[in-house]
């Protein structure tokens, strides 16, 4: 008896009166514009020496004070010639 009901309650909510069912109403939605692919894949967008440059800078020792402030003030001078405002 307990069976027959509960494989009752489930037939019955699978299948639902099509009154009972939720009214969805759809809006239009805007879709997102693509974006221009560049034609040219092979053109690189970065420089390879300027980063180069950058690594070459950065390749030094590091033990004392004063190494350790030339990194510093290279890093601080960069990023303000990319009109970053750095804060140490």
């Amino acid at each position: 008896m307990l069976v027959t009901t509960i494989a009752l309650m489930g037939i019955t909510s699978f299948f639902r009166h099509p009154e009972t069912l939720p009214i969805v109403e759809t809006t239009p939605t805007q879709q997102p514009q693509p974006q221009p692919q560049n034609k040219n894949t092979n053109t690189l967008l970065v420089s390879f020496d300027r980063p180069l440059a950058h690594i070459q800078k950065l390749n030094s020792q590091r033990y004392t004070t004063k190494e350790r402030s030339y990194i510093g003030r290279y890093i601080t001078n960069e990023l303000q010639k990319s009109g970053w405002k750095p804060k140490i």
